[in-house]
């Protein structure tokens, strides 16, 4: 049986990625998008939860920050802006923090284990932002991050 204290798993991610999705949309697009875009916010999504989870300080949260980094500037680097617009990337971040935080509410964990989550997920996001952010401005060499995604 799986722990109901991790979030890391695929429905946890496809349910987050719908609720993400339709919060993002004014028309409900709940159907996992094709290609590049939709394989980065299934990517974006699985690094954050697998960051948060990782214990501060530990060689797996190094690793899995690294990557969330990496992830977060390749996000950023394929927004479909002729300019980024740092407000609107923001409040893209924002919509998904929303979702995971719906998405726990809805799974009736603890109000302990709930903020301990949530306050994890937000201190990965802040760094995912950064990231994305950074790369949007100065754009990303896709050629150094390949292969990445599928590791994520």
């Amino acid at each position: 049986m799986p722990d109901p204290t991790r979030i890391a798993n695929e429905d946890a991610i496809t349910e987050i990625l719908a609720d993400w999705r339709q919060r993002l949309r004014t028309s409900p697009d709940l159907q996992p998008r094709e290609g590049v875009r939709g394989q980065r916010e299934r990517s974006l999504t699985r690094a954050l939860l697998t960051a948060a989870e990782a214990r501060e300080g530990s060689p797996q949260a190094t690793d899995c920050l690294g990557k969330l980094a990496m992830i977060a500037a390749l996000y950023g680097a394929d927004q479909p802006r002729d300019r980024l617009d740092p407000g609107a990337l923001c409040e893209e971040l924002a919509h998904l923090r929303h979702a995971v935080w719906h998405y726990l509410r809805s799974q009736r964990l603890s109000t302990e284990i709930a903020a301990r989550h949530i306050l994890a997920f937000d201190r990965v996001l802040s760094l995912a932002t950064r990231a994305a952010l950074t790369s949007g401005y100065q754009g990303a060499d896709e050629s150094s991050y390949q292969g990445l995604e599928a590791r994520g």
